[in-house]
């Protein structure tokens, strides 16, 4: 798998992915709406860690920076 996603976008991505889980997990939020911010949670967790976004390669975005070329 093809890394697209570069090093400050994966931080935000883990901010973010923090961000609505405690959201999530701690305001007075219908279900539904907390099922949506978990899912997004893990979208962020996820493609922070792997350092892969599917949607990125669709639209053929990568903010992923090749070291030493």
């Amino acid at each position: 798998m093809e890394h697209n996603v570069g090093r400050k976008d994966r931080a935000l991505r883990l901010i973010i992915a923090i961000a609505f889980f405690v959201i999530g997990l701690t305001a007075p939020i219908g279900a539904g709406l907390r099922i949506i911010l978990f899912f997004f949670s893990a979208t962020a967790l996820f493609t922070s860690i792997y350092g892969f976004c599917l949607l990125y390669r669709v639209l053929g975005i990568s903010t992923h920076e090749e070291h030493g070329k």
